[in-house]
């Protein structure tokens, strides 16, 4: 379990209890040696428990208080975050490494990194791109931008004189460029990362990390040839064998995805590596990329502040209570203990909350008609109630995105929501608001009869709700509306007088043919009763 704190210089005040620990048992010595003559010790053990008991409530209520301070939070979770659009930030790595001459046709791997992104845009749908530098450190040299005339000429220019750091650190680079990115953009963002893969910081792993912790996929795009070759350093003297570290990419990322092995691989960000040589390697970039309506996840730690703030408000209480009362000491640790084992087990209890507090604020914002926040609070709910084993939770969650998205109008992702819902282990009245719901997506489609079924299906769970009644009703009603009217026929008009009398018999018979069935169905309707639901 990872424990992370989002203001670890609280964490120092935590010693505070240790001087007044010694103060409070130089005290008591100092009342031991004036009284020593006094032989009382039932008084005096009682004393220095009675006393103990409370210092010690209120030295974990400090401790609580300072860790709720410092923002102590464990676990992870996913929150899922609606993407439109794309963002992609090309991340060069200018080091001079790059600057070997071992690609096809005598190119340096720079001038082949700046010429296959410079054909990548051909290909890439309308989407923001910035561009980032890395070098010793990082440098965002072009902001998100739409621009790609002006994206095609810096392109062009990529050399190492651009920065004067010394060194190679691809970590700064990503770093850089997830900054590029603005922290409330509703665009699903992509890093790309042109490199030879050698680096003098080994700070890689750790921004793929980063770039984990905001939902951000990577792709590192390889450059050189896997033979040695000799390149000058960046005094213009020395040489130094470089090629392109396959090997070296490919361990960092096993790592991270070792290290995050725990975690839901169906919420983590892809990280792969690509090796421009190949010939599928543009088809896999642009296969990686998002640029539809989706979700992607933020892993987050969960926090636990509030649990801590409370345990301690709740332990200083009863050290109150205590100082004005005798207790025994046994009695008073065993109740000191109890309290503290028992809040510490609601903790666990926090992720059930959790998805039953996402719901409750995603029904107030559908009730406010703000579907965009609801379809998020839902997602987060469903996503919640999945990675804790909480179906109950889960289903509610769902169904509510699906009335989510049917009130926005999208039936085909409503009808895909409803199906995802386990419709035997759902609760009755999920079971009737399915029902109820797939009639309401049947007769906006026109299925007048499939409607009807499902209105029927959920009047016998729940046979005193009056608008499955009423919708019943209607759908019976435009069903037989639309059976008559698919009978009739369009007839042409003829000219001749035969074809003409010939007409007129046919219509005869049939009107005369209507009549009889009309008189014979309202004969069978006064004889047999409807169902009365």
């Amino acid at each position: 379990m990872n424990f992370s704190f989002e203001h670890p210089l609280f964490l120092y005040a935590v010693f505070l209890p240790i001087p007044i620990f010694f103060i409070q048992l130089k005290r008591f010595k100092t009342i031991q040696r004036n009284y020593r003559t006094v032989d009382n010790k039932p008084f005096f053990s009682s004393l220095f428990a009675h006393s103990w008991s409370v210092f010690t409530l209120r030295a974990f209520s400090w401790i609580f208080f300072i860790l709720s301070c410092a923002g102590i939070s464990w676990g992870t979770d996913y929150v899922p975050i609606q993407k439109n659009g794309c963002a992609i930030a090309f991340v060069f790595d200018i080091s001079h490494s790059m600057e070997a001459r071992d690609v096809q046709g005598g190119k340096t791997r720079l001038q082949a990194a700046g010429e296959y992104a410079m054909a990548l845009l051909d290909y890439l749908p309308q989407s923001s791109i910035s561009v980032t530098l890395a070098k010793g450190n990082g440098m965002v040299a072009v902001p998100l931008t739409e621009d790609y005339q002006a994206l095609s000429a810096i392109f062009s220019s990529l050399s190492p004189r651009l920065m004067t750091s010394a060194g190679s650190s691809l970590g700064s680079g990503i770093k850089a460029a997830i900054s590029s990115f603005p922290s409330q953009t509703s665009l699903a963002q992509n890093i790309w990362l042109f490199t030879d893969g050698e680096e003098t910081d080994e700070s890689l792993e750790e921004a793929l990390q980063y770039s984990l912790k905001y939902g951000i996929p990577v792709s590192i795009i390889g450059f050189g040839s896997t033979l040695e070759s000799q390149v000058f350093a960046g005094d213009g003297k020395t040489t130094v064998q470089t090629a392109l570290r396959v090997s070296a990419i490919q361990n960092v990322i096993d790592s991270v995805l070792k290290k995050n092995a725990s975690l839901n691989k169906d919420f983590l960000p892809q990280i792969q590596f690509v090796d421009s040589n190949e010939a599928s390697s543009a088809y896999k970039l642009l296969n990686s990329l998002k640029t539809d309506s989706s979700v992607s996840y933020e892993i987050r730690p969960i926090e636990h502040h509030s649990t801590f703030l409370a345990i301690s408000i709740l332990l200083l209480l009863l050290s109150f209570i205590f100082s004005e009362t005798q207790f025994n000491f046994r009695k008073t640790f065993s109740a000191f203990a109890f309290t503290l084992v028992l809040s510490l087990c609601f903790t666990s209890c926090s992720a059930r909350f959790y998805s039953g507090k996402k719901i409750l604020s995603g029904k107030i914002s559908w009730n406010r008609g703000d579907y965009s926040e609801a379809t998020l609070a839902f997602l987060e709910a469903a996503q919640n109630a999945k990675y804790n084993s909480d179906p109950l939770s889960e289903s509610y969650a769902i169904f509510n995105l699906s009335a989510t998205y049917l009130a926005q109008g999208e039936k085909i992702s409503a009808e895909e929501r409803l199906g995802q819902i386990s419709f035997e282990d759902s609760p009755k009245e999920i079971q009737f608001a399915i029902l109820y719901n797939k009639g309401i997506i049947a007769h906006q489609n026109g299925n007048f009869s499939d409607a009807s079924e499902y209105f029927k299906e959920a009047l016998k769970i729940n046979s005193l709700n009056l608008n499955a009644k009423i919708n019943l009703e209607i759908c019976l009603k435009e069903q037989i509306h639309h059976f008559q009217n698919a009978e009739q026929k369009l007839i042409p008009v003829f000219e001749s007088k035969a074809e003409y009398a010939s007409l007129e018999d046919a219509i005869y018979s049939i009107l005369q043919e209507k009549e009889q069935n009309q008189w014979k169905n309202q004969q069978q309707q006064e004889e047999s009763s409807a169902l009365d639901y």
